[in-house]
């Protein structure tokens, strides 16, 4: 499983390529399309997701720590 910190994703289509399993940690989301995505098994971990669409994600076994969701 992959960790990644402190990335910032802008606009990232992740219907098209998917966003990697693992562990997410202080990362930055903006206008990201994780609609009907897989994010299960996954770790966010005092992320920001801003104006990101996540309709229909698939979150089993998903983590949100200290996340903040804003639009």
């Amino acid at each position: 499983m992959e960790f990644t910190e402190g990335k910032k994703y802008d606009k990232n289509n992740f219907t098209i390529e998917p966003l990697k399993k693992g562990e997410y940690e202080n990362c930055i989301f903006n206008n990201c399309d994780f609609s009907n995505t897989n994010l299960s098994d996954m770790k966010f971990i005092g992320c920001k997701f801003s104006a990101c669409n996540l309709s229909l994600a698939r979150l089993m076994k998903t983590t949100f720590m200290d996340v903040e969701f804003k639009d």
